[in-house]
């Protein structure tokens, strides 16, 4: 509060944008949006053609759920620096979240025309994985993780756990298992500098599911299920998880409050863990009952 207060004060001087910017983002982590908001649209009055104000406000509009206007942000900032990488990464990334595949796509393969990234490797990889491209999600998230492969950082874990996935339904289970220990291996690291990440722990117990190590996974999943959760995305996880190891009846009652908590029916159709799942009649109940159909 006493640093909000300091931005405050400074900005009776200010005549550029960076100070509104700054404002801005100490706004937003107070829980100041519509403070926030006016501070981050100031400096883009300042200065119009600035991405990073473009960039800031785009990411308050996300906390906000405000989608459409985070996506209208990220696009201005991708026309004042159209070479930035990660400002055609983030558009993408908001527009996948809107179900707008095709633009998403689109903006990861400009990011890539710019030059190799892992993150829009990794984040087209996502989408052909979805449609069941498996071989050419492989390709993306190799790619991916040969990027950072001399040292992968243990929060990156994912980009190795997501290789594992994608060989894995294109039919390469060696290789899978493999990866999918490797990525064990770094997200359990990361747990050990934070083990209170929930999220991290439902991607391992997954991944534990996946190679037969039950008693992992069903002992962090007991710690993930006591949590207070209200992402619906998160809860689709908790119910892969749930399936991976062979806990349908958990996993369905998981996707049943993702469905009520605004989840995708088509999230859940385009999980090739779920194949199986999707012939239960308890499964169709729950799709009966979903407003959620796009």
């Amino acid at each position: 509060e006493l640093q909000l207060e300091a931005h405050r004060q400074g900005m009776a001087r200010a005549e550029t944008a960076t100070p509104f910017i700054t404002l801005g983002f100490a706004a937003g982590d107070a829980g100041e949006f519509e403070e926030a908001e006016h501070a981050l649209q100031t400096a883009i009055n300042l200065r119009p053609d600035y991405y990073r104000s473009h960039h800031a406000l785009g990411y308050l509009y996300c906390r906000m759920n405000r989608f459409d206007a985070a996506a209208n942000e990220f696009r201005d900032a991708t026309r004042a620096a159209p070479e930035n990488q990660e400002t055609h990464i983030n558009l993408g990334a908001v527009l996948y979240y809107q179900d707008r595949r095709e633009e998403a796509a689109t903006a990861f393969e400009n990011a890539l025309a710019l030059g190799p990234h892992p993150l829009a490797y990794s984040n087209l990889g996502g989408l052909y994985f979805e449609e069941a491209r498996f071989g050419d999600a492989a390709d993306m998230f190799e790619e991916a993780v040969a990027l950072v492969d001399e040292d992968i950082p243990t929060d990156q874990y994912y980009l190795v756990g997501n290789l594992a996935s994608a060989q894995y339904w294109s039919g390469e289970r060696d290789r899978a298992r493999a990866n999918y220990e490797l990525a064990i291996e770094l997200a359990e690291s990361f747990l050990e500098e934070e083990p209170n990440n929930h999220s991290v722990m439902a991607d391992v117990a997954g991944y534990c599911g996946m190679i037969g190590d039950q008693a992992r996974g069903d002992e962090l999943m007991a710690i993930v299920a006591r949590q207070e959760i209200q992402d619906p995305f998160f809860m689709g996880t908790i119910a892969e998880s749930y399936e991976d190891l062979g806990q349908r009846d958990r996993a369905l009652e998981w996707i049943g409050k993702a469905f009520e908590s605004g989840l995708s029916v088509d999230w859940i159709e385009r999980r090739p863990s779920f194949n199986s799942l999707r012939n239960e009649a308890r499964y169709r109940e729950l799709v009966q009952q979903s407003t959620n159909r796009d």
